[in-house]
Order: structure tokens, then sequence, then C-alpha cells
């Protein structure tokens, strides 16, 4: 169920890059590419937050801050 949500924001993003692509605006086709890399960084953080990633993540206090592990969101 999780992974569904990523998969359909991928897809979704795909198309929006295309779109810009084809439409041949520039300035959209960045903004859309960082949206992307901004997607995997979150895809990320939250994959070690609810698998765990064995160094003792996935304790924040909920209020943005890690556990002194460098990931705040």
């Amino acid at each position: 169920m999780f992974e569904d949500v990523f998969v359909e924001l991928e897809a979704a993003l795909t198309a929006a890059l295309q779109v810009a692509i084809d439409a041949g605006d520039q300035d959209a086709v960045e903004r859309i590419l960082r949206l992307i890399i901004k997607k995997e960084i979150v895809f990320e953080l939250l994959v070690d937050e609810i698998i765990g990633n064995g160094n003792g993540n996935g304790n924040g206090n909920g209020n943005g801050n890690g556990n002194g592990n460098g990931n705040v969101v």
C-alpha cells in the first residue's frame, strides 16, 4: 500500500516531465526534476523510518527532528 502511493506519484511526475519536455518548457523541466529528486529523498527517509536501517534510526521525537543522525526534515 505504501509503495503504491510512491509508484503513482512517480508515474504522475514522469507524465508531467514528459509534457514539459514535449512543450519545450525548460523552466518546467527543471522544476519537475527538482521535485523528482526531492521525492526520492523523502522516500528514502520514510523507508528508513518505517523499516529502520540498523543504526538506531526511526525514533525521532515527532516534531521533524531526527535522533542525532543528521536527518532533519
